[in-house]
């Protein structure tokens, strides 16, 4: 995967496009990285169908590599910071320029929220969601690219799930996923508080059916599914509720960190095969919300090492060496 943003800073406020180009095949590909265009022309020129160089490295592709672009705007000034933040996967222009033509399913996220610090911290509200479809490999129910948005294109190894929090790239909570978090953290006050640290918030999410593994989830492809953008149209919903809390604390060149959540989950997502017969390279397991609700918590001790600090004071306690010139005076 490769991930490039170009930003302007206009006063306050700050204007940034953001790109990433997920592919198989290849650890990381240099022409994603060096080519200093947006990777959409990048790809569209190394794939041109016809073309000498289709299908030979290093010019071609060889495979229809995915392609994923957003918008940041974010303004700084007097205590107040918000951001809204666009993904954009796939988009229907169809809408527009030919309504009565293919509607196929838009695959976008957005994210918007602010802070605001006041005398007895800094507050914060930010919502983000994320259409179905959005994070996953293209393919149908004979064929998958692989390529979806996230660390690794399966649900489970051998022996065990893989976190689905923990496989996912951006906004963490993943596709088909509305969510909204109230935060608050002692900000500017650090400094009265001998260097303490102190954050909360608490967060709600609903999520549908997620697949990071099989494109179109339960459908062989978007078509049987019907027209238009699909989001949180499963018939159950996983929701959660979470609390979590926070401290650090400085001591020298680290820092002691206490973290700690309650919360409850309704219809707790669980791996389930997908609906249909599968072809080989679509046998792999989907999240679905499930009729099993639970309390949930954590509780975490950590020591933070700051190497800066370290570096600091081991410059610091070494002495300096004089010029030859210095040593040579009377």
């Amino acid at each position: 995967m490769n991930y490039r943003t170009i930003g302007l800073h206009l006063g306050d406020f700050r204007l940034a496009y953001q790109e990433t180009s997920t592919y198989t095949g290849s650890a990381f590909d240099p022409w994603y990285f060096l080519v200093p265009v947006p990777a959409y022309f990048t790809q569209y020129v190394r794939n041109a169908s016809g073309a000498p160089w289709q299908n030979a490295r290093p010019w071609g592709e060889g495979a229809n590599d995915n392609f994923i672009t957003g918008l940041l705007l974010d303004y700084r000034a007097n205590g107040w910071y918000g951001v809204l933040q666009i993904l954009v996967d796939d988009i229907n222009l169809n809408r527009i320029i030919d309504p009565s033509g293919t509607q196929n399913p838009d695959k976008v996220a957005v994210d918007l929220g602010a802070r605001y610090q006041t005398e007895i911290g800094r507050f914060g509200l930010f919502t983000a969601l994320a259409t179905k479809y959005t994070w996953q490999p293209f393919g149908n129910s004979a064929s998958n690219t692989r390529y979806g948005y996230y660390y690794y294109p399966a649900t489970e190894t051998g022996m065990a799930a893989i976190p689905r929090l923990d496989n996912t790239i951006g906004f963490i909570n993943g596709e088909n996923n509305w969510s909204v978090r109230a935060e608050w953290d002692n900000g500017s006050l650090e400094e009265a508080w001998q260097g303490l640290s102190v954050n909360g918030n608490l967060e709600f999410t609903m999520t549908g059916v997620q697949s990071p593994a099989k494109s179109w989830s339960d459908l062989g492809y978007w078509t049987d599914g019907g027209p238009g953008p699909k989001w949180l149209d499963d018939p159950i919903l996983e929701k959660k509720l979470v609390l979590s809390a926070g401290a650090e604390l400085p001591l020298s060149v680290f820092s002691l960190r206490l973290d700690g959540s309650l919360g409850y989950v309704w219809n707790e997502l669980k791996l389930d095969w997908p609906a249909g017969n599968l072809a080989a390279v679509n046998r792999y397991r989907l999240w679905r919300p499930s009729a099993e609700s639970r309390f949930l918590g954590s509780l975490s001790l950590s020591v933070v090492v700051h190497f800066e600090k370290v570096v600091a004071e081991v410059l610091a306690a070494t002495p300096s060496v004089a010029s030859p010139q210095e040593t040579a005076r009377p």
